[in-house]
C-alpha cells in the first residue's frame, strides 16, 4: 500500500490490511485509486537471455502500483472489473495467436486481444465443462445409471454434484472452516466404492486431491493408501516408458519427413513388426527397403 498511503487515508487503509488477502487487498486499492487501461502490446525478445529465459513474447510492465514483474506471470488490479495481465508465451503459443486473431478478423478487426482471449476462454470452458462435467445443452432424458460397485460416475450426475456444491471442495474442519479450493476438484464417493458406495447424486460430494486421499486414509488406513500411491507411480512411470520407447521405434514419422504418403509409411511401418528388438535406424532401413526396392 505504500504508493498511495497518505495521511488522509492512513487510517482506513491500515485497518482494511489485517481483515483481507493480498489479491483481496489490490482490489480493494484498485477500487479505491483506480488506474487507466494498459495498452494492448505484443513485443520480441532475444531466443536466449542472461537471465534463462526462453524465446517468448512478452509486455513491458506497466507504470506505478500495477506494474507487473515482466519474469513471472500475474493478474493485478487495476481498477472495478479491470485487471491487467501479462505473461510470457512461447513462440507456438505467439502463432496460434496470431492465428486466432486472423479467424476472427471479421468480428474484431482491430485484432482485440482482450476480446480474441475472451473468446478462447468460452470456448476452453464449454469444452472442458463437457469433458469434466458432462455439461450439455441437451441432456439425455434417460440417463445413463451408475452400476452398483463400479466407478463410473454418470454426467447428469456429475452436473448435479458441481452445481449443488458450487464447484468447489466441500471439506470442512473440526474448527468449522470450509476448504477454499476450487481448483484439482475430485468426484468423490462419500461411501467408499469398495465398501457398496454408488455414484449417485446424494453419494457424491466433491473433494479437493488432499482431502480426497485424507477420507481414503480415515477409511482404509494411511498405510494401506501409502502403498496403492506407490504402486500406482510405478505403473503411470511403466506406461510412460513404453509409450517413450514406441514413439522411438515409430518409423511413420521419419517416413513422412522424406516425403512418403501416410498410408506407404504405415505399410512399411507393418513390415518392420517382424523385427521389434532392431533399432530405429535399421527399422527405417527396412522400411526404405520396402518402399524403394533395389532394381
Amino acid at each position: 500500500m505504500a504508493p498511495d498511503l497518505r495521511p488522509e487515508n492512513a487510517e482506513e487503509l491500515l485497518a482494511a490490511g489485517p481483515n483481507q488477502s493480498k489479491a483481496g487487498f489490490e482490489q480493494l486499492l484498485a477500487r479505491l485509486f483506480p488506474q487507466p487501461a494498459i495498452p494492448p502490446r505484443v513485443l520480441a525478445f532475444p531466443a536466449q537471455r542472461d537471465d534463462g529465459l526462453s524465446s517468448a513474447k512478452r509486455d513491458e510492465p506497466a507504470p506505478g502500483r500495477a506494474a507487473l514483474h515482466v519474469r513471472r506471470p500475474k493478474v493485478a488490479p487495476l481498477a472495478p472489473e479491470r485487471f491487467a495481465l501479462q505473461l510470457t508465451i512461447g513462440q507456438a503459443t505467439y502463432e496460434k495467436l496470431q492465428h486466432a486473431q486472423e479467424l476472427l478478423g471479421h468480428q474484431f478487426p482491430k485484432g482485440d486481444l482482450a476480446a480474441v482471449l475472451d473468446r478462447a476462454l468460452d470456448a476452453l470452458i464449454a469444452r472442458l465443462e463437457k469433458r469434466k462435467l458432462g455439461a450439455t445443452s441437451k441432456p439425455c432424458p434417460r440417463p445413463r445409471s451408475a452400476r452398483t460397485g463400479g466407478r463410473y460416475v454418470p454426467a447428469a450426475v456429475r452436473r448435479a454434484v458441481w452445481e449443488r456444491d458450487g464447484g468447489r471442495c466441500t471439506f470442512v474442519g473440526e474448527s468449522g472452516r470450509c476448504c477454499p479450493a476450487r481448483t484439482g476438484l475430485e468426484f468423490d464417493h462419500i461411501e467408499p466404492v469398495a465398501l457398496g458406495g454408488e455414484a449417485t447424486v446424494g453419494g457424491m460430494r466433491l473433494r479437493c486431491r488432499a482431502h480426497n486421499q485424507h477420507a481414503a486414509e480415515c477409511a482404509f488406513g494411511a498405510a494401506f493408501m501409502s502403498h496403492k500411491r506407490r504402486e500406482a507411480r510405478r505403473a503411470t512411470a511403466a506406461r510412460a516408458e513404453a509409450a517413450e520407447q514406441a514413439k522411438e521405434r515409430d518409423v511413420v514419422p521419419w517416413l513422412r519427413q522424406l516425403g512418403f504418403r501416410a498410408d506407404e509409411a504405415r505399410r512399411a511401418a507393418e513390415r518392420c513388426e517382424i523385427i521389434p528388438d532392431a533399432s530405429l535406424e535399421e527399422r527405417v532401413r527396412r522400411a526404405l527397403s520396402f518402399l524403394s526396392p533395389s532394381p
